[in-house]
This record gives structure tokens, sequence and C-alpha cells, in this order.
């Protein structure tokens, strides 16, 4: 109960991606970035989470940050946060949307959702997605347990698919 809410204030009603990137934001972004490690871990504690997975998590990131500013495609000034919140959601969504196209659901009624190869699944009740849904949804796991269960998913406009889908 204590986890679920110190997580509460990630969450976020569209997105279950977007979890990670308000965790992100809140750890390294918003005056409380870590500059020890023993902050880093006091971080972690407080709101329960893994400290070793938010240290490989910022060494990918660096990682990552440093091929682009090598191929010239950011400086190091550039952040994704200077971008609003729709173009954001519109890019990593669309990212995440390429490496998942067998994940794409379609809204039947309520929570449940008729999944590609005519697959009937029902959004995970832990999804900040669960009571409000949208028409259209990526998942990054469909998990099958006692049903199909979409986990970790977010809302999509289905305008986004084809053009992705033609790409693949």
């Amino acid at each position: 109960a204590q986890a679920d809410q110190a997580h509460a204030k990630f969450k976020d009603p569209a997105s279950d991606f977007f979890f990670f990137f308000g965790l992100w934001q809140r750890c390294y972004h918003r005056g409380e970035s870590p500059q020890t490690q023993n902050r880093l871990r006091r971080f972690c504690r407080d709101h329960f989470l893994s400290y070793r997975r938010m240290r490989e998590w910022r060494e990918i990131h660096d990682q990552i940050l440093s091929i682009l500013i090598e191929k010239k495609l950011v400086t190091r000034k550039e952040t994704i946060l200077e971008k609003r919140r729709g173009d954001l959601y519109a890019a990593l969504h669309r990212s995440i949307l390429s490496g998942y196209l067998g994940h794409i659901a379609q809204k039947k009624e309520k929570n449940f959702y008729i999944a590609t190869k005519d697959r009937q699944a029902m959004i995970f009740p832990g999804s900040g997605l669960f009571k409000n849904p949208g028409q259209w949804i990526v998942a990054a796991e469909m998990v099958e347990t006692s049903r199909l269960f979409a986990r970790c998913a977010a809302v999509i406009d289905p305008a986004w698919i084809e053009p992705i889908g033609k790409e693949q």
C-alpha cells in the first residue's frame, strides 16, 4: 500500500510508459537530482524503487545521450524535456509502437479490447488506464494468466499505425 501510494505521483492516466518518464523527471530533473550515491539510495528507498535499476537506467541514458551528441543529433543543452507534452507523448509512443505492432488493440467494451490475431485482452487492473481506457492502445506485454492482460499500456492515435506498419 505504501509503495502504491509512493508510485501514484508518477502515474499518467493515458500512458503507463509515462510512469517511467515521470519517475525519471522526478529523480533527475526537478531539483531533487541526486548528486551523490547516498541521495540516490535515499530517493529509491523513499519511493520503493530498486537502486540498481535506477543506476542502470542512468547509465543507459548517459550512453544514449553521448551517442546522440557524437552523431550531432542533439547538443548537450538539448533535452527531451524541451518538447511540449503533446509532441513528447506522440514521439515517445510512436517509437514504442514501432516495436510493439503485434500488441495493438481496439476497444470492445469498458476495459476489454480486441487485440491482434483476434485475441480478447483486458487492460491490467494495476494500469493507470484501467479506470479511463482509450479507444486504441499499445501494450508492452500481453500476459496470459486467468485471461489475456495488456500490461504497461498507452492510449495511441490509430493514425500512427499505418505509417509505422508500412516501414516495418
